[in-house]
């Protein structure tokens, strides 16, 4: 199944855009000059891609979802701090109802924390 994913996302991204496996069942996405309304709708694009027709692996077909966190950055934030400010993204899409993109701004940063 992550084979699928990784495939569709590769293949609906621009060709100076990266899409890697960060970790366990986890992508990261980079695509490169793009402000946060083009992120976002970008992100969404990918997530309704996958989100809309099952996986079939084997004998199985099995719908699944993306959630997504996103950050977008200038060339003041470090690359430690964009992953930080993406994960907790992420960890926020999850804990208000998965298969979304989201984004954490400096209020909520403590809120979405992930627990120890």
């Amino acid at each position: 199944m992550l084979k699928e994913v990784a495939q569709r996302l590769t293949s609906r991204v621009r060709c100076y855009d990266r899409v890697g496996r960060y970790g366990g069942e986890e992508f990261l996405i980079v695509l490169p000059g793009c402000d946060l309304v083009s992120a976002f709708t970008r992100a969404d694009h990918l997530r309704d891609l996958i989100s809309s027709k099952p996986i079939n692996a084997g004998s199985v077909s099995t719908s699944v979802t993306l959630s997504m966190g996103l950050a977008v950055a200038d060339s003041s934030v470090k690359p430690d701090a964009l992953l930080h400010q993406a994960d907790l993204g992420l960890y926020k899409a999850k804990q208000t109802g998965r298969n979304r993109v989201e984004q954490v701004d400096e209020i909520e940063k403590s809120k979405y924390a992930r627990p120890l």
